[in-house]
């Protein structure tokens, strides 16, 4: 994050009031899910997913893998619930 983004304190605040808009089931991470987070995080700048018991990875190795794909920061990952936050690009 830079210097004009909002502290990761701000960001789990925020999401505090948001629900998850996807879940990540047995099928795990696919390029359909790295695709629709990333549309997501275009438009709304902070994503919040919740990982099923079903699925092969922890909701902790889901935020590393889409953040690192996806160049977005890790604002959270708690329980089966994690939180992302990318910028949005400014027009050029």
């Amino acid at each position: 994050m830079d210097g004009n983004s909002p502290s990761r304190r701000e960001l789990r605040a925020k999401a505090q009031s948001l629900r998850p808009f996807l879940q990540i089931g047995k099928e795990g991470l696919q390029e359909a899910t790295y695709a629709s987070v990333d549309a997501y995080l275009k438009k709304n700048e902070l994503a919040k997913l919740s990982v099923l018991p079903s699925a092969p990875l922890t909701s902790k190795e889901a935020l590393d893998e889409l953040a690192a794909r996806l160049k977005a920061t890790k604002v959270q990952a708690i329980g089966r619930v994690l939180v992302l936050y990318r910028e949005k690009e400014k027009n050029k």
